[in-house]
């Protein structure tokens, strides 16, 4: 039998041919779906995993008092307070919230802005770790009463001073306006007055590693034992400015009548008057 090699170049070089196209068909299938792939849209991350955008809270217009509206609150609210008397006692709770008055600025709203303690403990309170953030702006805090610390078995101290300090008394009460507890919020533009404790902090109490802002208050005409207006204590550290600080009441000779006088007083600038 003959063999025709004319005829099986032919057909060998037909079936090269179409081996060649096969691949590059294939390779451009590949090439084609690498495309899609790479060109899908990203999924937009669910709500619940977003950032949840700030809010601006109204009392009392959403909530009727001013710990409701805390309670409510997230980090980075917004609660603006009208005009009015608010009998009640707040905690921040721990929040980096703004808590402010309608117009913080204008001394006739921090005037008639008022946050009333009723006698029945501190009028606010920070002592949740707060920080900066945390910021309470334009209110009159008045008539209260402090905070109760206990002396517990085997203790030496409470953070809690003022008057006789080597006083063997198991109880005692400080920080009648403001208690700043463990933690550095910012405490701008109030009035702080007619508060009175039984022993440091008439109007603000200052303790356990604290670093406030206070800034631009008066704070006036209150009463303990010692540091009648500002009381610092237990390695704590406010930044202390532009207050005005007078006619405060040390009720006790060795708790000092000067009414800006805590454990100590750091970064302190603004003006502060003995009491007369």
């Amino acid at each position: 039998m003959t063999l025709n090699t004319s005829s099986f170049h032919k057909t060998l070089s037909r079936r090269i041919i179409l081996n060649l196209l096969v691949s590059f068909v294939i390779f451009l299938s590949v090439s084609s779906c690498g495309q899609m792939e790479t060109m899908t849209p990203t999924a937009t991350l669910p709500k619940s995993s977003q950032e949840i955008p700030s809010q601006t809270l109204h009392v009392p217009g959403d909530f009727l008092s001013i710990q409701d509206a805390i309670n409510a609150a997230k980090k980075g609210d917004v609660i603006i307070v009208a005009p009015g008397t608010y009998g009640e006692n707040i905690d921040f709770s721990g929040k980096d919230i703004t808590v402010r008055s309608s117009e913080p600025d204008k001394p006739a709203v921090v005037s008639t802005t008022i946050i009333d303690g009723r006698g029945r403990g501190s009028v606010v309170t920070f002592q949740g770790g707060e920080t900066e953030r945390a910021v309470l702006k334009g209110f009159t805090i008045t008539n209260g009463a402090g905070t109760s610390y206990v002396l517990k078995e085997g203790e030496q101290n409470l953070p809690c001073r003022g008057g006789v300090f080597s006083s063997p008394e198991m109880e005692r009460i400080c920080g009648g306006g403001i208690v700043v507890y463990g933690s550095s919020p910012t405490i701008e533009g109030n009035l702080i007055t007619a508060n009175i404790v039984s022993h440091g902090g008439g109007g603000l109490f200052v303790a356990e590693s604290s670093f406030p802002i206070i800034r631009g208050n008066t704070i006036k005409e209150n009463i303990s034992a010692g540091g009648s207006g500002i009381f610092v204590t237990n390695e704590s550290s406010p930044l202390i400015e532009n207050n005005n600080i007078l006619d405060n009441r040390a009720i006790k000779e060795s708790g000092g009548g000067n009414s800006c006088s805590g454990w100590f007083i750091p970064h302190y600038s603004g003006k502060c008057h003995h009491w007369q």
